[in-house]
Formats: structure tokens, sequence, C-alpha cells
């Protein structure tokens, strides 16, 4: 009787703690999203409740699962800093971690600080940066900057100057920013392209290779996107720069001019210093006029990295071409002068390109992730010490709340510097895995300084708590087991 007894109250205790555990299980927390981005050498994705979410490089570490980013909310927009980010707030202020591009709040350019300092400007609708410098449009369509620009000549702005406060340039009714570190391209409210900067690969679009201090208008009709892009070398004020330029016209046709060392034109031929190749096609280390890229019409959205670039078609696929060691196209590392189609990729919507990795969105609000992982910026818990991946992976307990309309879905990225590799300890994963594709569940204001806090990591299912409750369930049965016995011997 007694032993009946024990054995129901314990089955009672065994049927609760498999409830807990159960119950504990099943709650692991999936991070809902309205955006993702890769910049430099990490991911971002801002939360429905305006919180910003981080992993890869950021602030000297590596973060290799999503994390919360203290301090912070109300996030409406992310751009590149050197070692942290700059964000734009839903009230219109813009916000900054890492090397100060300004000098605020007790800062000066070039200090470190690992909490967000605030720029001082107000009414912002969109940012952009270089790194060391951000670029911000006011809702009255006026483009104020602020920060160092080692190659950029602009009204009283010259080569290696920090401007210290933000100033204003002598453009407006301006939509859209998307600058480099030696020259810039702004779309104006009229839909048309204008630029400035360094131009001795005709990457300005204006007929001339003549560097340009005041903006003029590309010559590229019914253009919908531009993807500039400058990889910079050298220090201070000497530096030699490849820049080349990615359009994007009304029709879904993919242009591509500039500097060609890496096939922005995606033409099958090698190019050479000479501006010729061997059959005579005048393509070659310059491509001074937009050239159709072949295969990639029908194109929804493009990007690049450094040496690559990426098109996402209206088919859901994504194609790639440049170089890339850290990159795959499924089997081998990118190094393609036409395109290729990214393998393990289908019903895209949206796609963003770090320096060397890639994020893309699916029609069903899941993320993918591809390519190098030497900082974590694929999100999946590991660190690849000698590359990348060849195939997509999952970026833990992320998912993108997508519009009722996939189709306007937009990510985007800018091209920046890569930051310093200056990283905290971090255990380096195995680098083997199974070649099949994994879902990823993407009037001036005062000066704030804020209290040095951590990155909170992203909350989910503690495995300790479920290894301690099953040390307590077979606590529990042996327990019973024992009395039961004992019971049963008196």
């Amino acid at each position: 009787m007694i032993s009946s007894k024990i054995l129901v109250k314990s089955s009672i205790i065994l049927l609760l703690l498999a409830s807990l555990i159960v119950a504990l299980s099943t709650t692991a927390s999936a991070i809902t999203v309205t955006e993702v981005c890769a910049l430099d050498s990490s991911g971002y994705a801002i939360g429905a409740d305006g919180d910003l979410w981080v992993w890869g490089y950021f602030l000297g570490e590596k973060y290799v699962h999503p994390t919360k980013v203290p301090l912070i909310d109300h996030v409406k927009m992310v751009a590149s800093g050197v070692g942290g980010a700059v964000v734009l707030k839903d009230d219109g202020t813009v916000w900054a971690w890492g090397m100060m591009p300004a000098s605020q709040a007790g800062s000066y350019p070039g200090e470190n600080s690992t909490t967000p300092v605030q720029i001082n400007i107000a009414d912002v609708k969109s940012i952009a940066s270089t790194g060391n410098t951000v670029y911000m449009v006011k809702t009255d369509g006026s483009l104020w900057m602020c920060g160092r620009e080692l190659c950029l000549s602009f009204d009283d702005i010259r080569h290696s100057e920090y401007t210290l406060e933000p100033v204003q340039l002598s453009i407006g009714n301006v939509s859209r920013v998307v600058p480099t570190i030696s020259f810039v391209y702004v779309q104006k409210d009229d839909g048309s392209w204008w630029s400035w900067g360094e131009n001795r690969d005709y990457q300005l679009n204006d007929g001339t290779n003549v560097s340009r201090e005041l903006p003029v208008q590309m010559q590229l009709d019914n253009v919908k996107l531009v993807c500039p892009q400058s990889i910079c070398f050298g220090i201070n004020d000497y530096y030699m720069s490849d820049s080349s330029v990615l359009a994007l016209d009304g029709t879904g046709q993919v242009y591509g001019w500039g500097k060609n060392n890496f096939w922005v034109s995606g033409d099958s031929k090698f190019p050479t210093y000479d501006g010729t190749n061997d059959d005579g096609d005048p393509l070659g280390y310059v491509v001074p006029s937009p050239h159709p890229v072949p295969g990639m019409s029908d194109v929804r959205e493009i990007d690049s990295g450094v040496g690559y670039y990426v098109a996402l078609k209206k088919d859901g696929t994504i194609w790639a071409w440049g170089s890339n060691p850290n990159c795959y196209d499924g089997q081998a590392s990118l190094d393609s002068n036409t395109p290729v189609q990214l393998s393990g990729f289908s019903d895209i919507v949206a796609i963003s390109t770090g320096d060397m990795h890639l994020l893309a969105v699916k029609n069903d609000g899941t993320v993918w992730a591809w390519g190098s992982n030497c900082f974590g910026e694929l999100g999946n818990g590991e660190i690849s010490q000698y590359g990348g991946k060849p195939y997509a992976v999952q970026v833990t307990d992320l998912y993108v709340d997508l519009p009722g309309d996939a189709s306007s879905v937009s990510v985007s990225s800018t091209p920046t510097p890569v930051p310093d590799n200056t990283t905290g300890p971090v255990q380096e994963a195995d680098s083997t895995g199974t070649p099949t594709p994994a879902i990823v569940t993407t009037a001036s204001p005062t000066p704030v300084p804020l209290p040095d806090v951590s990155p909170v990591p992203a909350t989910g299912f503690d495995f300790s708590a479920l290894a301690v409750l099953g040390c307590l369930l077979v606590t529990a049965g042996i327990t019973a087991g024992f009395l039961g016995r004992k019971r049963e011997g008196q």
C-alpha cells in the first residue's frame, strides 16, 4: 500500500519534471526582425521593436550568434563604422560606436567609444557611411557629413581633414547617398544620379576621367540603383584605389564600368594593363563607360563586396562574379570573370553583402548566410579560421517579418574599408560540415554619453538547464526506486 503511494508520488514528480523539460526545450527564443544587412565583417538586424542585433566583428570582439546591442532602441537604419556602427533612430537622431567620426560628447575623431554617442545633428531621414565618414540626408533633402575623408574633396573639405561637426554640402533635393572612400554617388528626388570625387577610373560616368570637386550628373539613363566600390591601399595621404561601379536600370539590366581588374564588366576576358585583350576587344583594365553585364537582365537587386559583385534576379536566384577567396560558388572559391549562379539559394527576395560574406532573405522570412566566417559573420555559432563556408549556414534564431508584398523588401549595405582585425579570444570551431544548405530562422540635440555595458547575448534555451533537469529526473527515479524497495523490505 505504502509502496503504491510512493510510486504514484514518484510518477507525478517524474511527469512534472518531464513536462518542465519539454516546456523549456520548446521555448527557444526566435528573434523577429524587420531588416537584416551585412556590413564589413558583421551582420546586423533591426528588430520589430527597434532593437539592434549584431553578429561577427563588433567593438573588437567576435560574436558567433546574434547578440542584442544594449543602450540603444528605436533604431531605423544602421551603417558601418570603424570597428563599430552608426545608427539612425526613429526620432531623426544619429548615434555612433567605435572610432568616432566626429567630435561629440567629449570624444574626438579617432577616439574609440564602446558606448553609443550622439552626433550633433537632427531631423535626419537616412544615413550612409564609409567607416571614417558619415553622410546624413535630412528631411529637407540637404546632405551633411562629418568625420574624415581620405580621398574626397568637396567645397572647403580637403584631403585627410576631419570635420569636427556635421557640415552641409552644397547639393540639395537628395533622396539617397551611396558613398565610397574616394567618391560619392547621390540620387536626387527627380531620380537623377550625381557624383563627385576621384575619377581616374572613369567611375563618375561623366564621359571623362577628370576628378571632380563638385557634383556632375551621371550619363547613364533610367538608373534604379548604383553600387560603387573603392578599394583603397595605403596610409594617410598616400594611397591608390581601385574603383568600379555596378548599376541597375529600370528594365532590370545590370551595367558595370571603372577599374576592371575584378571583372566588374562580367565579360569572359581577363583584363590587361594596356587596355586590350587577345581578341582585340577594347574591354581591358579600365571600362570607361557602362557595359551591359552578360546574362544579367531581369535583375531585381545588386550589391558588391571587396572585389566581387552580386545580383539577385527576379526569379529568386543569386549570381556572383569577381574574386573572393572566402566566398564560394557552391564548389570552389569564387574567382570568375563571368556571373555564376550560387548554389543552394532559391526564392530569395533580398540580399546584402559585407566585405566577404553575404546575407540573403527568402520569401518565407528565413535568412541564409554564405562566405567568410573568420569573425563569426555567418552567425551560426562557429568561426572558420581559414575562410568561409561553401554552402549556406544557419544564423541562429533569426527570422525576418516580411510585409505582405515580399517584393517590396530591400536590404542594402555601404561599401567600407575592412576593419582592424583586433579581436578578443574566441574558440575556433571545426571548419568541416555537410555541404547542404541550412535554413536561417535576418536644432542640434545635446550629445549624451552612455555608460559602458557589454552586448547581451540572444536569449534562448539553455541546454545546461536541460542537463540539470535531466540529472534531477534520474535522481528522482533512483530515489523512488530505492524508497520503494526499502518499504517493501520493511
